[in-house]
């Protein structure tokens, strides 16, 4: 029976911890999300990519549970890729300078983006930010046993997505009025996840210096469990680490 290799010791942030990587330039990554694979690496058979999946076999208060991380790609719009997760990554650093208690909706420019991205302000550029964040929304979440839920210290199975809603400059605003920024509503599990501080510090301006998707991934996915540890080794079976890629 193999343990749940693929948690975290529970080293995430408590309020102080927040402000402090607030102040230094660190965004606050809800774990779940850093811990389980959901944007692809590559953009090479996006279009033909119609899910991907982690499974496991692990030991948990002394039972034999197999958990499931699914996430599925909207047909039309095809699978989240990389560009969609630099969108995501420019969208955390707006949400990390807002501070805890993390309130919908999220608003920000294109401007805005692109500048953190370190990209041009053009017109096909905006075209490429909105589509990201449709096919972000649109891609569904399956979880049976593995997006763990801090504030209530429990394991959820659920169906739901990162976004629930995008409203895009121009639109119709839900109380009827004429959007004049762009606007992102996160979803019931992502956002109570966040304010339970169930969070991990990544350094905003070290992580896009990377070279590469891979190398960002394995920050993510090694830095949660290096944080805390204190010099201390960790272990993880290959194939494993593989799957959480």
């Amino acid at each position: 029976m193999k343990e749940d290799l693929t948690l975290p010791n529970d080293n995430t942030l408590n309020q102080k911890e927040i402000q402090e990587t607030k102040e230094f330039g660190f965004i606050k990554s809800e774990v779940n999300f850093i811990r389980l694979p959901f944007f692809a690496l590559s953009r090479g058979g996006l279009k033909k990519q119609g899910e991907i999946e982690y499974k496991d076999s692990i030991e948990r208060d002394g039972e034999k549970l197999d958990i499931l991380w699914r996430v599925t790609a909207n047909v039309r719009y095809g699978y989240p890729g990389p560009f969609d997760k630099k969108v995501h990554k420019a969208l955390e650093f707006l949400i990390s300078k807002k501070g805890i208690p993390v309130e919908n909706p999220i608003t920000f420019s294109f401007y805005e983006l692109c500048k953190l991205m370190n990209i041009n302000n053009s017109g096909r550029t905006k075209g490429r930010i909105r589509d990201a964040l449709v096919r972000t929304k649109l891609a569904g979440i399956e979880s049976q046993g593995s997006f763990y839920y801090k504030g209530e210290k429990r394991w959820i199975s659920d169906v739901f997505n990162l976004y629930d809603r995008v409203i895009f400059v121009g639109e119709s605003l839900p109380n009827g009025e004429t959007a004049d920024r762009n606007y992102v509503f996160l979803s019931d599990w992502y956002i109570k996840s966040l304010n339970s501080f169930y969070v991990k510090p990544l350094d905003f301006d070290y992580y896009c210096s990377l070279q590469g998707t891979l190398s960002g991934r394995l920050y993510e996915v090694l830095g949660i469990q290096f944080y805390g540890l204190q010099g201390k080794p960790y272990s993880i079976e290959y194939h494993r680490l593989c799957q959480l890629l």
